[in-house]
């Protein structure tokens, strides 16, 4: 999945009040979150919303996976566009302008 966006998603507020300038990697956010849980130093920091958007990040992750998987070229709707930014406008898929970059960069090295 080299082609989608591994930052975390601006909508994503809960989860960076967590991880408190750590980094901005939404997987490292997922798993931090998890270990946080998982095997709590503290009390945890995480609110409620925190955990709701991970859950809705590592969802859109697993969705884009499995479109890349089967072959999906078309469009889709975010889910963190629809679920935390209010709009559900479908879009290309992340790996087709990836793709179609590189097919132009194929024909460019063969010229």
């Amino acid at each position: 999945m080299a082609s989608v966006n591994p930052g975390l998603p601006t909508a994503c507020q809960e989860l960076t009040k967590f991880l408190n300038g750590r980094h901005q990697l939404g997987p490292r956010a997922i798993v931090d979150l998890r270990n946080s849980l998982v095997h709590p130093q503290s009390e945890s920091t995480a609110s409620d919303g925190a955990y709701d958007e991970a859950a809705q990040l590592a969802l859109r992750y697993v969705e884009l996976l499995l479109l890349r998987h089967i072959g999906y070229e078309g469009e889709y709707i975010d889910r963190i566009a629809a679920h935390f930014e209010g709009h559900g406008r479908p879009e290309s898929v992340p790996w087709q302008a990836f793709d179609s970059q590189c097919d132009d960069n194929r024909v460019t090295d063969q010229a």
